[in-house]
């Protein structure tokens, strides 16, 4: 069970959804022309004064928008060491505080169905064991790290299945069932080829929404500065960038002003650790926190306070999983 899935947030009614809803990538805002001056009146025959030509007021350009303030987070728990992000041990219960730094090649567009990320479009082969995804051009990782091609994608899924390369042991185990190789097309094409599953169950893994999806990491900025600083000083192509992690403190995101594919609502975001939650709900009562996580409890005491609430629809589920059985090296292999 993921402790992020059962989360319970109570927010500030001031407070608003974290990201303002954008355009897509591929929208260029549109600034209508200042007019520079009066038209000339034509020549006429008549004695008679011309009419006054009227200059149309200038059109206003559309207002940018632009982050501005602190969203501050009260949690119980952030991470116990510095290694975080997609390839680390914690990676799905640490997920939701470094999320905002990643694109994904998938978003979820609700019942079952997705819409284009950092892929644009995708094409599996007719008998279902491969897809091949069309890349987003021109998107570029924080830092100067360069635009993400192919062959950033491949390296996040080569990476994430390596288990001498990442601490994500169910990622291995769950993947490894799926994915058996990714090819590169060209700088914006990228082709990933299943096992025995379908080629269409690699689109949820690939989703935002996924416990375990993979937000796409560069290539470029892991081989520069290896594995033990991209692991805790995080880069991707989100509309957060990541500016710091204290252990047992705190985890700071700061919003860019350009991002593809959405506009930030708030310049900075603070997710805050705090183990106690009578001093959760104390930052609330005193606006230190903006949103607090909390028991159901203090929820509906809260409420009576007039705060908002937050609940998460679904937050048990239970399965019975048979792992391990698709590894010949595992007893419990089954080649059927």
């Amino acid at each position: 069970m993921y402790r992020w899935l059962s989360l319970l947030l109570i927010m500030v009614l001031l407070s608003t959804v974290v990201l303002a809803c954008g355009g897509d990538g591929d929208d260029e805002e549109q600034v209508s022309p200042t007019p520079t001056g009066e038209k000339p009146s034509p020549t006429v025959t008549s004695a008679s004064p011309s009419p006054a030509v009227q200059t149309p007021p200038p059109t206003p350009s559309p207002t940018k928008v632009v982050p501005t303030g602190t969203l501050t987070v009260a949690v119980q728990t952030i991470a116990v060491r510095p290694w975080i992000g997609p390839f680390s041990q914690g990676e799905t219960t640490e997920k939701p505080y470094w999320a905002p730094v990643y694109d994904y090649l998938v978003y979820d567009a609700g019942r079952d169905d997705f819409m284009p990320g950092l892929a644009q479009s995708w094409k599996i082969s007719e008998d279902g064991k491969s897809i091949t995804f069309k890349l987003r051009q021109g998107v570029q990782f924080h830092d100067n790290w360069g635009e993400m091609t192919s062959e950033d994608v491949k390296f996040t899924i080569d990476r994430v299945l390596n288990p001498d390369l990442s601490e994500c042991r169910n990622c291995q185990t769950n993947f490894g069932a799926i994915f058996d190789r990714v090819e590169t097309n060209g700088p914006y094409e990228v082709t990933v080829y299943v096992t025995k599953s379908r080629a269409a169950d690699v689109l949820g893994w690939m989703c935002q929404s996924h416990a375990h999806g993979i937000g796409i990491s560069s290539k470029a900025y892991y081989d520069s500065a290896g594995a033990q600083k991209a692991n805790e000083h995080l880069i991707g192509t989100g509309p957060y960038t990541f500016t710091g992690f204290e252990v047992g403190s705190k985890l700071t995101l700061e919003a860019g002003e350009d991002h593809w594919r959405v506009v930030p609502q708030f310049k900075t975001i603070v997710f805050k650790e705090v183990p106690e939650l009578t001093t959760r709900v104390a930052m609330l009562q005193t606006g230190e926190a903006d949103i607090a996580e909390v028991t159901p409890e203090q929820a509906a005491y809260l409420k009576g306070k007039g705060f908002g609430i937050t609940t998460v629809p679904k937050v048990r589920y239970y399965s019975v999983s048979l792992l391990g059985q698709w590894l010949p090296e595992r007893p419990t292999y089954d080649p059927e």
